[in-house]
């Protein structure tokens, strides 16, 4: 039996293009944002942070009054006697605006890193990126890329994430397929593509047997 014939009627095949190294981050971003956060609320994480540090301020500005603290700070040059003089409040401020820097700077250097090992690993897995092409059947889906060919049952299939300029299909929490808005945009029926899948992910997979057709099915054109 051929591999078509395993997935049942096929009512939708795509030529994807290769994945360039900004679709390979997002890829890694749609397939693991969702194990990682599965319950990330940005909007709570930023009030989070905001009344942390507006206790922790508040703590430490009670403290500095009922303690009396104070000191001063000069920053200058010993040849031209010019500088900065600091007192007060003006301290703690400026104490405070270093951290946020050596934060920011520290943020910033990981993101960095991170960009860099996702150019490696992009390059590194060049055949898996490659140009493919999808057939979606009543059995789940088939790709066929160099050579090589796969079928994932739709109970595989875990989920939709769209992001700037691409569909993203989750396999098992683990990969994905993509793909790109120009692939999508080619499609005559492109709401009808979106509901075909919202219909079979996570829906257990029929019986095909041999000649293709799913069990208490008929074939569709």
């Amino acid at each position: 039996m051929s591999l078509e014939a395993e997935i049942g009627p096929v009512h939708y095949t795509l030529h994807v293009p290769a994945l360039d190294q900004a679709g390979y981050t997002k890829l890694q971003t749609a397939v693991m944002m969702p194990v990682l956060y599965p319950r990330r609320r940005p909007l709570l994480n930023i009030i989070i942070v905001l009344v942390v540090s507006a206790v922790v301020g508040s703590m430490i500005g009670y403290l500095a009054s009922k303690w009396s603290l104070s000191g001063q700070m000069w920053i200058g040059s010993l040849e031209t006697g010019e500088g900065w003089a600091l007192s007060g409040s003006e301290i703690f401020l400026a104490a405070a605006g270093l951290v946020l820097f050596a934060f920011i700077l520290a943020l910033m250097l990981v993101r960095l890193n991170h960009r860099r090992m996702l150019r490696r690993l992009h390059d590194a897995s060049s055949r898996l990126l490659a140009p493919l092409t999808l057939s979606f059947g009543e059995g789940g889906i088939l790709s066929r890329s160099e050579g090589k060919a796969s079928i994932n049952p739709w109970p595989r299939v875990t989920g939709l994430r769209e992001m700037p300029g691409y569909l993203f299909i989750l396999i098992d929490h683990a990969t994905a397929f993509w793909l790109p808005e120009s692939t999508l945009a080619n499609l005559p029926d492109r709401d009808g593509f979106m509901r075909f899948l919202k219909d079979r992910i996570g829906q257990p997979a029929p019986v095909v047997p041999q000649g293709g057709v799913p069990q208490g099915g008929a074939p569709q054109g």
